[in-house]
């Protein structure tokens, strides 16, 4: 992804991968969808999102170009998928 935001390491904590299902808005176009999402956490654990996308791989494979430790709640979201 050539957009990217990147911070110096001294600002950024980890990497988080979360999952969740998109309940809005009514005309949203990925509604009922399972969407995975990777934000950078800063050093106050604030999350800035960075990349959203429908597969656990992909989202694992953004993380991993920040080269920063990597949270990763979503592991099971889809059933065990990992």
């Amino acid at each position: 992804m050539s957009n990217v935001i990147k911070f110096p390491n001294s600002e950024a904590k980890h990497m988080l991968i979360e999952a969740g299902t998109i309940s809005g808005p009514p005309d949203h176009p990925y509604l009922g969808q399972l969407r995975y999402f990777v934000s950078v956490v800063d050093v106050d654990g604030a999350p800035l999102g960075v990349w959203d996308g429908p597969a656990h791989i992909d989202a694992l494979d953004e993380a991993r170009l920040w080269d920063m430790p990597i949270v990763d709640h979503a592991a099971n979201a889809a059933g065990g998928e990992a």
